[in-house]
């Protein structure tokens, strides 16, 4: 198109009033006009080393698979160290319970000791209540009774 114009513009005589001047300015405005088109043209489609992405080392597979493995790895050891904390928690609520229980336990024979003590003693008191009524009944009628009046047995 700039072209077109320099060859028309070149074939005129000059009558117009154009000058050597304009005739540069119009073509390296037309060529301006070129270098933009084939810039906006380059900068819609990008360039094929940047259309995709770089090819990744061979190595960087077995780098990802190492550090997913190391990844289950840790996750595993976690998982353990977590059963083996609720396995003592349960250990020591166990303990506890079987603590506590042991602790009812002696409870229930120290009372169940304690009532046995209770009743032996009272069994005790009142045997020697019983004991004392009889020596002192004896001894009632041994006093008040006259000697010789005390049947032989």
């Amino acid at each position: 198109m700039g072209a077109a114009r320099l060859n028309a513009d070149a074939g005129d005589s000059g009558d117009d009033g154009k000058s050597s001047d304009e005739d540069d300015i119009v073509a390296q405005l037309d060529a301006d006009d070129e270098r933009s088109r084939v810039l906006s043209l380059e900068l819609e489609q990008p360039p094929k080393e940047l259309a995709r992405p770089p090819k990744k080392p061979k190595g960087s597979a077995i780098d990802r698979m190492e550090f997913i493995e190391d990844l289950k790895d840790k996750a595993a050891e976690e998982r353990e160290i977590m059963r083996q904390e609720k396995a003592e928690q349960r250990e020591n609520s166990r303990m506890t319970l079987e603590h506590r229980r042991q602790h009812l336990d002696l409870g229930r024979q120290k009372f169940d000791a304690s009532q046995r003590i209770a009743s032996i003693q009272e069994q005790t008191d009142l045997a020697m209540l019983s004991h004392n009524a009889s020596i002192h009944r004896w001894v009632y009628l041994y006093l008040t009774t006259d000697p010789t009046e005390i049947p032989k047995i």
